[in-house]
């Protein structure tokens, strides 16, 4: 059996599932994970594991908009996924909107 580990490319449909069973957050850290796009789109876990089937079809037939990427998403401001439309915040939040004293 496989390892759940989130792997930075995601070449394959296992690999996909990997990261899926590794979950949305590091094993150390606690630092949000997300799944993104080779055309730039962000995918959340809960996204992908629900359109599995279809994500894995594209990454296998190397499709324009499959997920080909995972890795956290460290700061910045709150990105959608493009799956679900559910907001997929950084880890550190949005550096832009914090008001410094």
């Amino acid at each position: 059996m496989r390892t759940a580990q989130h792997h930075t490319e995601v070449k394959t449909p296992a690999d996909l599932a990997d990261c899926l069973r590794a979950g949305p957050f590091t094993s150390i850290g606690s630092y949000n994970v997300y799944l993104y796009t080779d055309d730039g789109e962000t995918v959340s876990m809960k996204g992908a594991r629900e359109a599995f089937r279809e994500e894995a079809r594209k990454i296998r037939d190397n499709e324009h908009g499959r997920i080909a990427f995972c890795d956290i998403y460290w700061e910045g401001p709150e990105r959608v996924c493009a799956l679900t439309g559910e907001p997929c915040p950084s880890t550190y939040g949005d550096p832009t909107s914090r008001i410094c004293w």
